[in-house]
């Protein structure tokens, strides 16, 4: 079964890099983004539980739309560590799988500014 990737980072798939955009249209059939929600640090566990049980929802319903199981998609969850903390392990414990993807930072800090370039390398699995 060709798998979708549900894209839930701050990073949206149309600025990634062509080698990020093929690499990820080998492994599945298409990309969908769903922005990554603002996490307040004020935040306690029913605040990240209610913001996950609607993510679930919105992704439950677009695939239903697709005439699709939520077992046909795969998960790329990368922002706030709390809340992907708790999202990763939520999706594991549905037996989804769900990736990070790695590279390389190259940081230069001129004029007490920081800039951070990222390089993509590849998609892991979070286990």
């Amino acid at each position: 079964m060709q798998k979708f990737l549900i894209n839930y980072t701050n990073h949206p798939s149309n600025k990634w890099s062509v080698e990020q955009t093929e690499d990820a249209l080998q492994q599945w059939t298409g990309i969908i983004d769903f922005a990554f929600p603002v996490i307040e640090p004020e935040w306690n566990r029913e605040e990240l539980e209610t913001t996950f049980n609607n993510f679930l929802e919105e992704v439950k319903e677009m695939m239903a739309c697709e005439g699709r199981e939520l077992e046909s998609a795969d998960f790329l969850v990368m922002g706030d560590f709390r809340y992907t903390y708790y999202t990763v392990n939520r999706l594991k414990e549905m037996g989804l799988l769900v990736f990070s993807h790695a590279g390389r930072r190259n940081v230069v800090e001129t004029d007490n500014k920081t800039i951070s370039q990222f390089k993509f390398i590849r998609f892991v699995e979070y286990f």
